[in-house]
């Protein structure tokens, strides 16, 4: 009998053999090739897949050639003890004869489907059909405001999904749906605002301005009280949210067990409404939950039930029964307000997004209308890149103030994509320091924190600065908020010259430098670059070979999962 060869890389090779291990003890007439194969669907979980596909071996295995083949890992999965169906009640599940879970993840993507199904189907049969009506105008389907849709759908639906590129008006709809359900509802609606990261909630505070002193976005764990150890909540099905409507904003960042417990714990009567852009990376952890969801109504072409929906709406009237399941629910969101219309980062963007190298060639090479500068690699180049990163930073390295500083954080940043080695972050932190300040001179530094800690109020992702009058404070916040934290009671963190394009997701530069590796990387995908220069609000500095942008335009990710079918299953 073959045995089934566990990698050699992620996860740790002591996850995979305790796992192992402790399957061996509970069954053991289990041989390798069972237990290797428990192996393998552990590594899918910590490469980002919610399950194993069967049918897809190379795809986890990186092209190993030694790996196993679809036969010999069904022929596992079907043979092995611990490996049942849905109902067996043992540790891992077999769905479909094609996907292998680990049965939380199973358990957590059917629960979800199953939660988001009941909330799409419902309908407020109360709302007046006259207010929609006005909201949307009396225009043809196909020149509706798809921002109005969706106010429009906020008011009838306990369930909406908001996508949309850099630009494209996300936040001013949030903005109207608040004020339009105060409006509606009155002061008494409570309305809870919340995204992955505290850099995330920060900035949606920022981007609403005045109305975000009487509704505090937070972050999800905050909001669902998650403990410092552990992945239970305060918050469940049993003891749920005191909300009538959440928001969540950079939902492409939300790993699906989280969303899960998310959707768990807001009630069945309050209204729900998932906001992001689906073509950014996924979350670091297991699941695109935004992604599959996105794939309902895809570039805001309503389909036949939302059609029907919106032509009733229209006409004001508004059956309950009318342009029911998900594609009514999702709202895609094209139209640029950030980007000018001949915005050459704009149409760069959009060039990645279609994966067509020759556009995104083109427009790198033309300079983007002045938006975007390539430098491509040789000792020019690296010149050219030192003088950017002066200037890039010369705001921080000019600041005394820590309001200032904090501001001045927000203009420029350099991204990569990895952590180890020169082009990562641990090689560019000290790389760009030494080139920034004379040996010995004392400089504002920003830092970056790297995990969380309720009671000091700091999370994964928050920014700071410290100043050279007192390097042992680090200041984090904006404006009159900014409060200075003893870098000695700081969880962890490091300097934040560079940083990697995941933990800079949710955050928005001015102007970005983005650095790619000398060769093509797994991790550099489409979705990578994407995320990468769309963190820019006015300005790209891109350095990189042509054949490692080519590789990364080529590269399109994609995550091993079943959420998207369950979702669509009859009923939906």
């Amino acid at each position: 009998m073959a045995v089934i060869p566990l990698p050699r890389t992620h996860p740790p090779q002591d996850a995979a053999q305790a796992l192992e291990r402790t399957l061996a003890r509970c069954w053991p007439d289990a041989t390798p090739a069972d237990l290797a194969l428990a192996g393998l669907a552990l590594r899918a979980v910590a490469q980002g897949h919610t399950c194993l596909d069967l049918d897809q071996p190379d795809a986890l295995a990186g092209g190993d050639a030694d790996g196993p083949s679809a036969t010999a890992l069904r022929a596992a999965a079907t043979r092995a003890p611990f490996i049942g169906d849905a109902d067996a009640g043992l540790p891992l599940v077999l769905d479909g004869g094609r996907r292998l879970y680990l049965r939380r993840y199973r358990d957590h993507e059917a629960r979800l489907a199953t939660m988001l199904r009941e909330r799409a189907a419902h309908c407020d049969a109360s709302e007046d059909p006259r207010r929609v009506a006005s909201l949307l105008g009396q225009a043809a389907d196909d020149a509706l405001d798809w921002q109005r849709v969706a106010l429009a759908l906020s008011l009838y639906r306990r369930l909406l999904v908001l996508c949309g590129g850099p630009g494209t008006g996300k936040t001013w709809t949030i903005a109207r749906m608040v004020g339009l359900w105060r409006e509606r509802f009155g002061p008494a609606f409570r309305i809870g605002l919340a995204a992955p990261t505290g850099k995330a909630a920060a900035r949606l505070a920022e981007a609403l301005g005045p109305l975000a002193a009487t509704i505090a976005p937070t972050t999800l764990h905050r909001l669902l009280g998650q403990r410092r150890l552990g992945v239970r909540t305060q918050h469940d099905a049993a003891h749920p949210l005191a909300l009538d409507a959440l928001i969540v904003d950079e939902c492409s960042m939300v790993d699906l067990p989280m969303m899960a417990r998310l959707v768990d714990a807001v009630p069945t009567a309050a209204r729900l409404v998932l906001v992001g852009d689906p073509d950014q990376l996924p979350a670091v952890e297991s699941g695109a939950v935004l992604a599959a969801l996105a794939g309902f109504n895809r570039e805001g072409r309503a389909p036949a039930a939302q059609a029907e929906w919106l032509r009733a709406a229209t006409a004001g009237v508004v059956a309950p029964d009318v342009a029911r399941g998900l594609d009514a629910n999702v709202v895609h969101l094209s139209r640029k307000h950030r980007f000018a219309a001949d915005s050459g980062l704009g149409a760069l963007l959009d060039a990645i997004r279609a994966g067509d190298v020759a556009r995104v060639r083109a427009r790198l090479e033309a300079g983007a209308a002045g938006a975007v500068q390539w430098l491509q690699p040789s000792a020019a180049s690296r010149t050219q890149v030192v003088s950017a990163l002066r200037e890039g930073y010369a705001p921080l390295l000019q600041a005394r103030d820590p309001v200032v500083a904090l501001e001045a954080m927000s203009r420029f940043r350099v991204l990569c994509a990895l952590r180890e080695g020169m082009s990562g972050t641990r090689g560019l932190n000290p790389w760009i320091e030494a080139r920034l300040g004379a040996p010995g001179a004392r400089i504002p530094i920003p830092w970056l924190v790297e995990a969380n800690d309720a009671l000091v109020g700091l999370y994964n992702g928050d920014l700071g600065v410290s100043l050279p009058a007192d390097g042992s404070a680090i200041w984090f916040g904006a404006g009159p908020a900014a409060r200075a934290v003893a870098r000695t009671r700081l969880p962890a963190h490091a300097s934040a010259w560079a940083m990697t394009v995941h933990k800079a997701q949710g955050s928005e530069f001015d102007a970005v430098m983005v650095l790619l590796p000398p060769r093509p990387h797994p991790l550099v995908s489409r979705e990578w670059l994407y995320t990468a220069l769309s963190r820019a609000r006015q300005r790209v500095i891109l350095y990189a070979a042509p054949e490692v942008v080519e590789a990364a335009v080529l590269a399109l990710g994609s995550r091993h999962s079943g959420l998207a079918d369950r979702l669509g299953e009859a009923g939906a």
